[in-house]
């Protein structure tokens, strides 16, 4: 067993474990901006991508609506897969994928600090690398997430930033950084975006989950709106629900735990945009994306939300379970100290005091104004967002990897360190989640990967033991909680085992038609496989 200790501005955490899984943690770090020289070895990072079914008319947000092609999911039952293609070129480090929403392309990034983009051919059988940026990052790239429209990249990396990236406008162009958050004080090793592309959802080594509003596209910085406290380790995973209002995260290290928490869905349209260019549902201002009022984290006087006048970087509130429920009346629900820093919690006192129309309005002596109408060019006029923790989900005996929703959402899946996978009963709307089955001994190593076929009826799970197996997962009680429509009894039955690869497999992902299945692995290789 070996022991390491956290490197970095993060600091301050230690864990122990076998050698080749030291190896991988310590990759979140050792690339971090104070030592950029990556570790020859690492382990996958989870983003998550929610698959999209049909043709679906999404909002581009640099400029006009565009039709993206969907193919259509075929539902099947499935019992084995048969390697297509293996990709050896860029394929080594690759840590973590991800997969446009027509499936036509494939993202990867890894130890080299670098990301790839490979065009997958005709029906996903084929691979040529068609960029490669090799210095994306200032560290490994741990997260990768596509846009629905599938024009923007965002990628989570150990040097503590996530970038924006232009890909998919024009085929002979690599992609092309438009943007860096910074905000987190450790590795990003997690993303998740919401179903309509607004909200950007990250999670750190730092144990916070950042809010990002990325409605503006990538022509203005994205704000950051919140930090959500709770986890007592890194946040390995992140799923959000298909509304997007509830996220499910995992925790590592001494957490083991599974979060759940409330949070924004999608954003409002206002009605002004579809007027500005008189023409009705049109979301675009006029650079043509929704939201032109970026006022959620800057720019709103007194919310609490605003920046530091210190220049010293972004200034939000940290809100955790028990600032939720906090006490006191007129408080903000977000934290009893409102700004890091300052001594105020109160939105309401914020907004007596400078800065609002009413305090210029009484420092004048002209009296309280009237009500003002409510206008949509009005940046001060939004309520602050807010998002709270659920409920804590415990059952893992160590570090929680990944997880995975039902296409129902009825069920959350978890697998991690302890090799198990776990099935939830789970309602976001109820708030609640319950351990349903237990799969111990699932894999001789960590769980790193799950994923499920689009009927919900097959369940892959990839592991460090460099095996992918298939489980049939079957509702087995017709009976149901009291309520709720969730299952009582759910049975993971194994179907087979791929042991193609060598060594762990780093990433894993599914083709949004739910045939094809794409590996990376720590044997340098990037697999294509037919499901059968």
């Amino acid at each position: 067993m070996d022991s390491f200790s956290q490197h970095g501005a993060g600091g301050g955490l230690s864990r122990s474990s076998s050698r080749a899984e030291a190896e991988d943690l310590q990759g979140y770090h050792s690339s971090s901006p104070s030592s950029p020289v990556p570790n020859p070895k690492a382990n996958p990072k989870e983003s998550a991508l929610s698959a999209a079914v049909g043709m679906m008319t999404l909002e581009d947000r640099q400029g006009s609506n565009t039709a993206v092609q969907i193919p259509d999911v075929v539902l099947l039952h499935v019992t084995g897969a048969d390697v297509t293609h293996t990709f050896t070129d860029r394929a080594e480090g690759v840590i973590t994928l991800a997969v446009s929403p027509d499936s036509a392309t494939l993202f990867g990034g890894g130890q080299g600090a670098a990301i790839n983009e490979w065009s997958v051919g005709e029906g996903g059988e084929g691979f040529l690398l068609r960029h490669s940026v090799p210095d994306a990052h200032a560290g490994w790239v741990w997260a990768l997430v596509v846009s629905p429209c599938g024009t923007v990249l965002y990628s989570g990396s150990g040097d503590h930033t996530i970038r924006m990236w232009a890909v998919n406008q024009v085929p002979s162009e690599p992609p092309l950084l438009r943007q860096v958050l910074e905000g987190h004080r450790d590795a990003v090793c997690s993303l998740a975006l919401s179903p309509d592309g607004a909200y950007l959802y990250s999670g750190s080594a730092d144990m916070t989950i950042n809010v990002w509003d990325v409605s503006a596209g990538l022509d203005r910085r994205p704000a950051l709106l919140q930090s959500l406290a709770g986890h007592t380790g890194y946040v390995s995973s992140l799923k959000l629900s298909s509304d997007g209002c509830t996220l499910y995260s995992a925790g590592m290290d001494a957490d083991h735990s599974v979060r759940m928490w409330r949070v924004l869905g999608a954003k409002p349209v206002p009605p002004s945009f579809a007027n500005r260019r008189g023409s009705v549902g049109s979301a675009s201002d006029r650079r043509g994306s929704i939201g032109s009022v970026q006022a959620m984290s800057e720019n709103r006087r007194g919310s609490g939300l605003s920046r530091a006048d210190s220049g010293a970087g972004p200034s939000v509130p940290v809100l955790g379970f028990a600032d939720r429920h906090g006490s006191g009346s007129g408080s903000s629900p977000l934290a009893a100290g409102g700004r890091r820093g300052s001594g105020s919690g109160s939105f309401a006192g914020a907004a007596a005091g400078g800065g609002s129309t009413g305090g210029v309005a009484a420092a004048l002596g002209v009296g309280a104004p009237a009500a003002p109408t409510a206008s949509p060019f009005d940046t001060a006029a939004p309520a602050a967002p807010e998002c709270w923790q659920l409920a804590v989900l415990d059952g893992h005996t160590s570090g929680v990897y990944t997880v995975m929703l039902s296409p129902d959402e009825q069920l959350l899946l978890s697998g991690g360190e302890d090799g198990s996978i776990i099935v939830w009963a789970v309602d976001g709307a109820a708030s609640t989640g319950s351990l349903v089955t237990r799969v111990g001994g699932a894999h001789a190593g960590w769980v790193k990967g799950l994923v499920l076929t689009p009927d919900g009826r097959t369940l892959l799970s990839a592991s460090s033991d460099s095996s992918i197996k298939l489980w049939d997962v079957e509702q087995k009680d017709t009976d149901v909680l009291a309520g709720s429509g969730i299952p009582l009894q759910v049975t993971v039955s194994p179907s087979c085992t791929l042991s193609v690869h060598t060594d762990r497999v780093q990433s894993m992902r599914l083709s949004v038609d739910g045939m094809r299945l794409y590996s990376a692995s720590a044997d340098g290789t990037l697999r294509c496989w037919l499901l059968k």
